[in-house]
């Protein structure tokens, strides 16, 4: 009777054991939907061909979806609060635009394109502000940033040597302070760490879409906001065929000039540059 009942107690401990792991084996296996939900968003947002995290990464999505480049014409944009825009004298002309510092937070322009397409951004622009610093503003498109590289877009301010070299007691130049030559400027948007030699190209498909700039630093005169078919490096050879056609191709003699010649210095986008 004592064998038998350890027996019984014994099958039935099993048994349990059995049990316990079939549930434990259940709860392992099961899916919970709202965390499938959250992978499958998550999922998506890696997939989305429009945003990345680099902007390599979006040209391989670009190439990978077929998109190509916009062909047509510009397309300028226009400003959704047209509260901001005024007019400003610059040189003794007057222009209708946007005179922008730290009090906006950001300007928003309107755009409609009719092609699904890669289009370059282009700003036509006037720096201001008296510190010399870059101006710096980021990227949205439709109010999402596209990559990394397009939270920090960057305006050049223009420079120029306020004197001639002088001369030290050696007999040596000194290199002249600099003083900033403001102009309007005409540029497409680039990356500010110098690694694409290409304006920034964005998809924009067929429709209305929202082109935002988010103030970080320096302020600014914005003329015009425009989409336009992307910029393209040539070939050398393409380019010196089109110079021996319109006889631009020297005939082999030698010119020299001073490098150095203060009159030659007109203007240059950084006020360390020599």
């Amino acid at each position: 009777m004592g064998m038998k009942t350890h027996l019984v107690k014994f099958s039935a401990i099993l048994t349990s054991l059995s049990l316990v792991l079939s549930t434990a084996a259940f709860s392992v296996g099961a899916v919970d939907p709202a965390a499938d939900a959250v992978l499958s968003n998550a999922q998506v947002a890696q997939n989305n061909p429009t945003t990345a995290r680099y902007y390599s990464t979006l040209l391989n999505r670009y190439s990978q979806q077929g998109y190509r480049d916009y062909a047509g014409d510009v397309i300028q944009a226009t400003v959704s609060d047209e509260a901001l825009i005024g007019e400003t004298e610059f040189n003794g002309e007057t222009y209708a635009g946007i005179l922008w510092d730290e009090n906006t937070d950001s300007v928003t322009f309107d755009v409609t394109v009719e092609t699904d397409a890669l289009y370059d951004l282009g700003v036509e622009y006037y720096p201001l502000g008296t510190s010399g610093s870059v101006i710096t503003r980021e990227l949205l498109i439709d109010g999402v940033s596209p990559c990394d590289e397009a939270e920090k877009i960057e305006f050049l301010r223009f420079w120029k040597d306020a004197n001639a070299p002088l001369k030290d007691k050696a007999g040596d130049e000194v290199k002249p302070f600099s003083e900033e030559k403001p102009r309007f400027d005409n540029t497409r948007l680039f990356d500010s760490g110098g690694k694409y030699t290409t304006p920034l190209k964005f998809y924009l498909s067929a429709g209305e879409h929202t082109v935002t700039l988010r103030y970080v630093d320096e302020p600014m005169f914005i003329k015009a906001l425009y989409v336009a078919a992307p910029q393209t490096t040539p070939s050398y050879d393409s380019v010196m065929a089109q110079w021996q056609e319109e006889g631009k191709v020297g005939n082999g003699t030698t010119l020299e000039f001073e490098a150095e010649n203060f009159d030659r210095v007109v203007e240059k986008t950084a006020s360390v540059i020599g």
